[in-house]
């Protein structure tokens, strides 16, 4: 697309006359080629140079200028939040001379206190856009009016949308556009741009310029610095708006740290409820406020706990899919009480509404689940729980019926949302797979589907090659005894990455998502604090864990040191950017070359984070199955993973910080019967050198650290120094 078609669609907002071309170029300099160490990022920076320009005002002789993707009319600079002005005017002159947006974005949450790189961290997340499945379109010009640095857009450009989105800041929109680009599809151009328009009450475009409309982060003109209102928003969207705000009686808010939630004492509830301060309404209010203009009563959808950071998608006017209350927060008889009372969408803290023109059709996600049942060959189910993870997926867990007996239908589905985590995602696909074969006797889910929907008027017969079909994977476990281990990984890797060698139309159009059939129970936490579950827990996985043995002990020779010690010790002193912990880093190092040369050990096949959520266990504590093998690795040390277990089991019970848990996991003395007892039993399993066991106590930050550098799409700041104080 040429700058002309690119920017024409824009309107004056003083006298809404067309704007016209005046000039433009390309800025100088060649894109260089990005290299980092983090996963899913080793690609050329394609496009990091946009095309600029000024546009003029047919009627008026208003001048706009367009630069990094962006057209300004005017801008308000004055507050760049949560970023810093000097901060972020370092960062974008980075990116303007080729540095990859990943080192840029790193360097920029360096240079931020700790509070303001956590709430950046927040707003990048690609999981804000985790409602957009509910969309009854699936392609066209979406109109995203938010913060420029929201992780939304990176979705929503993927879902298929053309996004435009709507800043007050340059600054911010700039960045954002940078990010945009970065995170696009290898060789493709990002389908986003940027428009900043601060002071005024109009919007820059003509009367449905676009198919959607998503208004995020409150009510224009109150909750933000926008100064149009919501008719604005109704005016320029053609067919579907999307508001997302919050509830003037909601019981909690993000205190905008991960995790961290402030709940409001009863007299300043009131207050706000009476008096709030961002012009924030009630469900009724919000409703209201949305079905004007042509537009009929929005759907409504809590985002909970809170729009900043939401965990669940939870239905307001239907019964699914809805939030799933756990055995340990059943005995909050408050909560449940409230739930039974109906008053959960009166006090939830956050709101998705979504509104059409026309007679709503049916959400993306209904035709994405009936095109999954087609081609698995089940009951089209529906889904019970939308889940938006920490880790920038969608999870649907979905049920065909009641009857949990009934296995058809009844799947969890990942939809990733950035990059990072669809090469996760095929990882995890891959590896489990695999497990179904190599490791029968290690419970893992069925893998049932890999692959792209819902793609328009691609060519479904291209897709077909993503699907597993269960005869082929029955005829591959059958076939296992006949063929050596590497072999039959390799076809696993190949199956479970078959989207990587599909055309790129293929891969490029549609919703990326993966299926596996859903394994019954609970997740792992909510036993969490039942010490008789837990050792039963605990047990189990010392058991299946060392069955994961892929290479027989032999003396760690120096590449076997570097290759799983040395390695990871590089890279977490790498992004460490603790002087004081690097030196820590390197001489752990030192130490552990001289003390493990020659020591014998095993090589297993590596989960790298298995905590308690990533384990599916009965009422007692027995194991069902593991879940969420994105970050494994085909081989690594022994010990670590049930040490893992433990550690963040011990966290999350007591509420320690990561320092203090490792501490316990670290002397006998501290660990519980169960405890100590399931790591000696795995220890004598595999009959482990208690010099190696003790190493791997020591190498512990190490080790989450460099599973974390390794999967993560950009390195947190000090984050190895304050979780472990080294």
């Amino acid at each position: 697309m040429n700058f002309v078609d690119r920017w024409s669609d824009l309107r004056c907002p003083r006298c809404s006359a067309p704007l016209a071309c005046e000039t433009t170029s390309s800025l100088a300099g060649a894109a260089g080629t990005a290299h980092s160490t983090h996963a899913a990022v080793d690609a050329p920076e394609h496009d990091v140079h946009a095309e600029s320009g000024v546009l003029t005002c047919a009627a008026c002789a208003r001048r706009v200028p367009v630069a990094d993707g962006v057209a300004s009319f005017a801008s308000d600079d004055s507050d760049v939040a949560p970023a810093k002005h000097d901060a972020l005017a370092r960062a974008l002159e980075r990116l303007r001379v080729g540095t990859p947006f990943k080192a840029a974005l790193e360097e920029l949450l360096l240079a931020l206190d700790d509070a303001g790189a956590e709430r950046t961290m927040l707003l990048l997340r690609e999981g804000r856009g985790a409602w957009h499945p509910e969309l009854d379109a699936g392609a066209g010009s979406l109109l995203l009016c938010a913060n420029g640095f929201s992780g939304a857009a990176v979705p929503l450009a993927a879902a298929g949308f053309d996004v435009t989105v709507l800043d007050v800041s340059a600054a911010r929109a700039a960045f954002g556009e940078f990010r945009n680009r970065a995170l696009a599809a290898p060789g493709r151009r990002s389908n986003t741009r940027a428009v900043v328009c601060a002071r005024e009450a109009r919007l820059p475009f003509a009367d449905g310029a676009f198919d959607v409309v998503v208004q995020e982060g409150g009510l224009p003109g109150e909750a933000n610095a926008f100064a149009h209102d919501l008719a604005e928003c109704r005016r320029v969207a053609k067919s579907e708006l999307v508001l997302i705000a919050d509830n003037r009686l909601g019981y909690k808010r993000s205190a905008g740290r991960r995790g961290v939630f402030h709940v409001p004492s009863p007299a300043v509830w009131l207050r706000d409820a009476l008096v709030p301060r961002h012009g924030e309404r009630t469900l009724a209010g919000y409703r209201g406020l949305v079905a004007r203009d042509g537009f009929a009563p929005p759907r409504a959808f809590a985002l909970y706990p809170h729009s900043r950071e939401f965990a669940h998608v939870v239905a307001l006017d239907a019964a699914w899919p809805k939030l799933s209350i756990g055995p340990k927060e059943r005995r909050n008889r408050l909560k449940i009480v409230a739930d039974r009372a109906g008053l959960f969408p009166l006090l939830t803290p956050s709101y998705a509404l979504f509104a059409r023109r026309a007679p709503s059709g049916r959400p993306r996600v209904e035709r994405l689940l009936d095109e999954l049942a087609e081609r698995i060959g089940e009951p089209r189910p529906r889904v019970e729980q939308w889940v938006a993870t920490r880790g920038n997926t969608i999870v649907w867990l979905c049920a065909a019926n009641d009857d949990e007996r009934d296995a058809r239908g009844r799947w969890c589905v990942h939809v990733p949302l950035s990059p990072q985590q669809r090469e996760q995602l095929e990882r995890h696909h891959a590896t489990i797979t695999t497990f179904r074969a190599r490791f029968p006797n290690v419970p893992v889910p069925e893998p049932l589907f890999l692959g792209a929907l819902d793609a328009g008027a691609l060519d479904a017969g291209g897709l077909d090659a993503c699907a597993l079909d269960a005869r082929a994977r029955d005829a591959r476990t059958r076939d296992a005894g006949a063929r050596d281990a590497a072999a039959l990984e390799g076809d696993a890797l190949k199956s479970g990455a078959r989207a990587a060698s599909t055309p790129a139309a293929a891969r490029e159009h549609g919703v990326f998502l993966a299926c596996e059939r859903r394994i019954a129970g609970l997740t792992a936490p909510q036993l969490t604090g039942e010490h008789r579950a837990a050792a039963r827990l605990f047990a189990d996985c010392a058991e299946h864990l060392a069955r994961l043995v892929v290479a027989p002990a032999r003396p760690l020779d120096r590449a076997g040191f570097d290759a799983l010690i040395g390695a990871k010790c590089e890279l977490v002193a790498r992004f460490c950017a603790v002087a004081s912990t690097r030196k820590s880093i390197e001489a752990l190092a030192a130490e552990l070359e001289r003390e493990l040369l020659g020591v014998a050990l095993p090589r297993v096949w590596y989960h790298a984070d298995l905590r308690s959520k990533h384990v599916q266990v009965d009422a007692d504590g027995r194991v069902l199955g593991f879940l969420d093998w994105g970050s494994s690795e085909p081989e690594g040390l022994p010990y670590f993973d049930l040490l893992h277990l433990i550690a963040h089991e011990r966290k999350q019970e007591a509420g320690l910080s990561a320092a203090e848990a490792w501490r316990i996991v670290g002397d006998p003395r501290a660990l519980r019967t169960h405890e100590l007892g399931a790591l000696d039993a795995y220890a004598g399993a595999l009959r482990l050198d208690p010099q190696l066991t003790r190493a791997i106590v020591r190498l512990y930050p190490v080790l989450v650290g460099a599973m974390a550098e390794k999967n993560w799409d950009y390195s947190r700041p000090r984050w190895v120094h304050r979780q472990f104080g080294l």
